[in-house]
C-alpha cells in the first residue's frame, strides 16, 4: 500500500499522516476540490492529469501562474494580453490629426447646445 502525504507532514512528522492518506481519507471527505496526483521528472518537469488540464480549459502551449504558498504549489492558467506602447511624438501626431477646425467644432457645439 501507498501513502500519499503532503509536504506539511512529510517536512512535520507523520503523527497526523491518517488525515492527508488514501484509502481511510478519500479527497471527497477533505474538500470539494479535485485531487489528483503528478510525479516531477528528472528535468523538472510535470504532467498535469488530462482532466485537470479539461477542467480548467489548458491547451498545449498555454502559459501557467505557478504560486508559492508556504507548502503548496497553485497553478493556475494565465492570461497573455498584447498592447503596443507609443511615442509622445506618435500621440503628438494623432492629436494633430484629429484636431477640429473652427467649423466642426462651432457645429458639434450647436448641436450639444440644443440637445439641452
Amino acid at each position: 500500500m501507498t501513502f500519499v502525504l503532503s509536504t506539511e507532514v512529510a517536512r512535520n512528522g507523520y503523527s497526523e499522516y491518517s488525515k492527508f492518506c488514501y484509502p481511510d481519507n478519500p479527497p471527497s471527505s477533505r474538500s470539494s476540490h479535485m485531487v489528483d496526483y503528478a510525479q516531477v521528472s528528472r528535468r523538472g518537469q510535470i504532467t498535469l492529469p488530462a482532466a485537470v488540464r479539461k477542467r480548467l480549459g489548458i491547451q498545449t502551449g498555454d502559459l501557467l501562474i505557478l504560486e508559492d504558498r508556504e507548502n503548496e504549489v497553485a497553478i493556475k492558467p494565465a492570461v497573455v494580453l498584447e498592447f503596443e506602447t507609443y511615442s509622445d511624438e506618435q500621440i503628438a501626431l494623432w492629436d494633430a490629426e484629429d484636431k477640429l477646425d473652427v467649423g466642426e467644432k462651432q457645429a458639434i457645439l450647436k448641436a450639444l447646445a440644443s440637445e439641452k
